[in-house]
């Protein structure tokens, strides 16, 4: 249980990870503007966000897999604008 002890790490950079991914989606929801953005580098963020959402239930740390699944939904709508 010693890697509970400092969860907060993990919350605290999920709270940040999301705060600056956030302001990517918003830029891409109101201009609809994903050129700069590779499908490339789009299905490897998305990649490294399921294998830390993957190891944050497999782990049972919620400060992990939580802010995986807003990222991921983020990286999802992003692939969806991209690709209509």
């Amino acid at each position: 249980m010693e890697h509970k002890k400092y969860e907060f790490i993990a919350i605290v950079s999920g709270i940040l990870s999301i705060l600056g991914f956030s302001h990517l989606v918003y830029r891409v929801y109101t201009t609809k503007e994903t050129e700069s953005l590779t499908f490339l580098w789009i299905f490897l963020v998305l990649s490294a966000q399921i294998l830390l959402f993957l190891y944050g239930v497999l782990n049972n740390t919620y400060g992990i897999y939580l802010p995986a699944v807003i990222l991921i939904t983020g990286l999802l709508y992003i692939l969806y604008v991209k690709i209509i």
